[in-house]
């Protein structure tokens, strides 16, 4: 099945704050999010007993887990000390791996926006002396990137532990004079900077307009599924709005990001779509609306999340990709967009990741579950219905539903045929394949049963194995 086209909101004023660490492998990743567990309603688990298994060795520290978390402290503040306690000792202890440091550095940095937290961790001995400890870590089995985010996290958090101390009215004390110096260069200061910052406004106000040109004419070759002049002209434009640091500094250039990652994925180039979709995503998490809420919890996140589990499921890194798209659902269903017709395309996504992981149960009924969207919305006939009844088809095929498979798949040619489709698309070319295996697969005529080993085989049919044939059609055909 063909990714779900991208679509990305237009771009809003935003606000910068203090980095977390990305969405890291085996750190700070999305992982799968159960409905049946985790909802928006307040969770009955305390905040150290969530905080305790996020620092899990195979647990992962994600967006919703954090706002879980978040949100149990503002309704049960009093546990609010236990929590800083034990953040503290993982970051102190010498015994704590780097990897789980990591973890309770990402969520004492998102709880700093809770002045109960601040009070609580200032006055936990030994809070100032971890995080400084982890400024100056290097030498790690994480890697050198990843050592510099956890340094630029540290730094970060630790501004809001100031070190105590100083001189007082005795010995050490300015006088009026000093103190009157002093202020004198502080607004001499505040003017430099006032001066440069209006000539890196008007450079900044050049290239957001340039940009903006690029990014109007990628949108007309995109139209016209140029996608390679639509991936060139925007990765020019994401060029443009970086600064001098190579950091995207505005929401315009995370919208680019996004743009780019997507047409590259219309081109087939899922390694190249990975980096740009990632450094987005990235930096959504890192970033908030002027509502406080972090910018990944938008529609634009949940269409970065959807296009990067379609770039990983591309290149065969099925787990992360499987995690993205859980991601994706769980915005979706937060923000109340999931009953649409983008929810469904990313349905027939995650049934796709699941196929490709030969997880066939969970695939036939993510499709099942793209269908039932569009049923809900009273959809006429559309390839999507199509795509999605032959997705569900496919795992059928793979589960030995032979018959059920038929059935789908000629409810497809049904709507390809009225759309005039079936003959000159490519998903017209694996209905008819479909229907053509499954129906030798059915007949009764020189058709026997056998079975290899515990797993049930197709049978022969005119002396040829049919687990052998259907095979080889469905890698030919993509079935």
């Amino acid at each position: 099945p063909l990714p779900a086209r991208p679509a990305f909101g237009a771009p809003s004023r935003r606000r910068r704050v203090r980095p977390t660490p990305p969405n890291l492998r085996g750190a700070a990743m999305c992982s799968p999010v159960d409905d049946r567990s985790r909802s928006l309603s307040p969770s009955s688990k305390t905040a150290t007993a969530m905080i305790k298994a996020a620092m899990e060795p195979d647990s992962m520290v994600t967006f919703p887990l954090i706002t879980e978390i978040c949100e149990r402290l503002e309704n049960k503040p009093d546990e609010m000390s236990d929590v800083a306690r034990l953040l503290v000792k993982a970051l102190e202890d010498d015994n704590t791996s780097v990897r789980t440091k990591l973890q309770a550095l990402t969520i004492t940095n998102e709880l700093m926006y809770n002045p109960r937290a601040i009070d609580a961790f200032r006055a936990q001995p030994g809070t100032r002396a971890a995080i400084d400890a982890l400024r100056q870590i290097k030498e790690t089995d994480l890697g050198p990137i990843t050592e510099d985010l956890v340094r630029t996290l540290a730094e970060q958090t630790g501004r809001w532990f100031p070190t105590c101390g100083g001189p007082g009215r005795g010995e050490g004390a300015e006088s009026g004079w000093d103190k009157l110096l002093t202020t004198a260069a502080a607004k001499k200061n505040s003017m430099q900077e006032v001066l440069m910052r209006a000539v890196s406004n008007r450079q900044e106000s050049a290239s957001v307009a340039a940009a903006t040109r690029l990014r109007d004419e990628a949108r007309a070759c995109f139209d016209r599924k140029d996608f390679a002049a639509a991936a060139e002209k925007r990765s020019k434009a994401v060029g443009l709005l970086r600064d001098s640091d190579g950091q995207m500094t505005s929401e315009l250039g995370l919208v680019l990001l996004g743009e780019y990652g997507a047409a590259l994925l219309m081109q087939g180039d899922h390694k190249g779509a990975l980096s740009p979709l990632e450094e987005a995503l990235r930096e959504r998490r890192t970033t908030r609306s002027t509502y406080k809420r972090p910018t990944v919890a938008s529609e634009a996140g949940a269409q970065l999340a959807t296009n990067l589990g379609i770039a990983r499921t591309g290149i065969g890194e099925l787990p992360e990709a499987i995690a993205s798209l859980s991601e994706a659902v769980y915005l979706r269903k937060s923000l109340g967009s999931y009953t649409t017709l983008a929810g469904s395309r990313l349905m027939r996504n995650v049934g796709w990741a699941r196929l490709s992981a030969d997880e066939n149960e969970e695939a036939k009924e993510a499709y099942a579950e793209a269908g039932r969207i569009l049923q809900q919305l009273g959809a006429p006939k559309s390839e999507d219905v199509a795509r999605a009844a032959h997705g569900t088809a496919s795992a059928m095929l793979r589960l030995g539903d032979r018959q059920g498979a038929l059935t789908r798949l000629r409810e497809a040619k049904d709507v390809l045929e009225e759309l005039g489709l079936l003959h000159t698309t490519r998903l017209g070319a694996q209905v008819l394949a479909g229907i053509e295996q499954a129906s030798w697969e059915t007949q009764a005529c020189g058709y026997s049963s056998y079975t290899v080993g515990d797993k049930a085989s197709a049978g022969e049919l005119f002396g040829i194995k049919m687990d052998t044939l259907r095979d080889t059609l469905l890698r030919f055909f993509g079935v």
